[in-house]
C-alpha cells in the first residue's frame, strides 16, 4: 500500500514536472500560451424568457507580437432560454492600454468546432470546420466606441466600462474585419455567426458551435504583460442582440447558498482593485 502510495505521489510530481517543461520550452521559443481570464457582467437578449444565471463562456487569452488570440467559447446551459437566438455568444468588450488600438485582425472557427451557414448568393446550406474563416461575420470597435450595448449606461447596456469591442453585432461595430460575407445579408446580422453551446438549438440561424477564434493586430505597445492588464480591467460578453441589464459574474453566482457569496464577492473586488493597483501606480 505505502508503495502504490508512493508510485502515485511520483507520477503526479512527474507530471508536473512534464508540464513545467513544456511551459518553459514554448516561452523560450516565444509560442504563446492562452490563459483563461475573468470577465465582470454578462449583457443578454431577454427574449424566450432568458435566464440569466444559466448562460457562461470561457475566455483565453494570449498575446505574441503584435497579436492579442482570444479563445471565446460557449459554455452556457442549453436551458437558459427558449429563444435559440438569445443563446448566441456575440461579442466581448475588454480594455487596452493608453495609445493601443485594434487596427485589423480576423475570427476563424476554433479546432475541434463546427459550424453550418447558407450562402449569401445561391442560399445553399454549407458546414464550416476548424480553421474557416469567418472574418466577414464579425467587426470591431475602438475608443470612443460610438453605440451599442457595450457603452456605459445610460447610452449602452454595461455598468462597466470598456475600450475595445469584438462582436457579430452591426450594432456594437464600426469596422468589419473583413468585406467578404459568408451569409445573408452583407452586413453583420448578429446573433448569427456566433457561438451556441453544445446542446443548443440553433433555430435554423448561421452558427458556429462552441468556440471562434478571434486574432487581433494591435497596434502601439504595452511593456508589461498585456493579458494580465487586461485581465486585471473590466471586461464584458454579450448573449444575443443584448436589451437587458448586466447580471453578476456566473462564477460568482455558482456560490448563492454555499454561504461563500459575500466572501467571493469582496476577494472578486479586492482582487481586481489589487490587480489595478500594481498596474496602474
Amino acid at each position: 500500500m505505502v508503495v502504490a502510495y508512493l508510485y502515485y505521489v511520483m507520477k503526479k510530481i512527474m507530471i508536473i514536472m512534464i508540464l513545467g517543461i513544456m511551459m518553459l520550452v514554448l516561452g523560450m521559443a516565444g509560442i504563446a500560451v492562452a490563459i483563461p481570464v475573468t470577465y465582470d457582467e454578462i449583457i443578454y437578449q431577454s427574449q424566450g424568457g432568458t435566464d440569466p444565471n444559466l448562460l457562461s463562456a470561457l475566455v483565453d487569452m494570449s498575446f505574441s507580437g503584435s497579436t492579442l488570440s482570444i479563445i471565446f467559447t460557449n459554455t452556457s446551459n442549453p436551458l437558459a432560454s427558449t429563444e435559440a437566438s438569445s443563446l448566441f455568444l456575440t461579442g466581448i468588450g475588454f480594455n487596452l492600454p493608453t495609445g493601443m488600438s485594434i487596427s485589423s485582425g480576423s475570427v476563424a472557427v476554433t479546432s475541434g468546432s463546427n459550424g453550418w451557414y447558407k450562402d449569401f448568393i445561391s442560399n445553399n446550406p454549407y458546414t464550416l470546420a476548424g480553421g474557416d474563416d469567418i472574418s466577414g461575420e464579425w467587426g470591431y470597435d475602438n475608443s470612443p466606441l460610438d453605440s451599442g450595448p457595450f457603452q456605459t449606461t445610460p447610452s449602452g447596456i454595461t455598468t462597466q466600462t470598456v475600450n475595445s469591442v469584438v462582436s457579430a453585432m452591426e450594432a456594437s461595430t464600426t469596422n468589419k474585419f473583413s468585406n467578404i460575407p459568408l451569409g445573408k445579408p452583407v452586413v453583420l446580422d448578429g446573433p448569427e455567426f456566433g457561438a451556441i453551446c453544445i446542446g443548443c438549438d440553433s433555430g435554423g440561424l448561421n452558427y458556429i458551435r462552441n468556440s471562434v477564434t478571434i486574432s487581433l493586430l494591435l497596434s502601439g505597445s504595452y511593456s508589461g504583460d498585456l493579458v494580465s492588464w487586461i485581465d486585471s480591467q473590466d471586461m464584458v460578453v454579450s448573449f444575443g442582440s443584448p436589451d437587458s441589464v448586466p447580471v453578476p459574474e456566473p462564477n460568482t453566482l455558482l456560490l448563492l447558498g454555499s454561504g461563500l457569496l459575500g466572501l467571493a464577492l469582496w476577494g472578486r473586488m479586492r482582487g481586481k482593485d489589487s490587480a489595478k493597483e500594481l498596474l496602474n501606480p
